[in-house]
């Protein structure tokens, strides 16, 4: 996304944390899963709905070094959708969580 009324070096500093475009570059990656339990005061990325059909309620924790994105899905393909959690190894991405965790504790 460019700025129409911020410069566009400003828009991208913006778009880095924006939770919208966060989840969605998060929920393209596919990283390991991990077994470590999300800490309690993990940051929410996106809220639960529970009125909504769609896939809600998505969270981040920095937990040692890293980072951990919590998310609601089939990954099984088996027709269940339920929260996992998946440790994000991609640098640039995690740098992106990170800083949004930063922002939002």
């Amino acid at each position: 996304m460019t700025g129409n009324r911020v410069d566009n070096a400003k828009a991208e500093k913006l778009n880095e944390v924006h939770p919208g475009l966060l989840a969605g570059a998060l929920m393209s990656y596919h990283g390991p899963r991990s077994t470590t339990p999300m800490p309690s005061d993990a940051v929410v990325l996106i809220p639960k709905r529970p009125e909504s059909l769609a896939a809600t309620g998505e969270r981040l924790a920095l937990v040692g070094s890293e980072v951990l994105h919590e998310r609601v899905g089939d990954p099984d393909r088996l027709d269940s959708w339920y929260h996992y959690v998946v440790r994000i190894d991609d640098p640039a991405l995690a740098a992106r969580a990170k800083k949004f965790i930063k922002k939002n504790r």
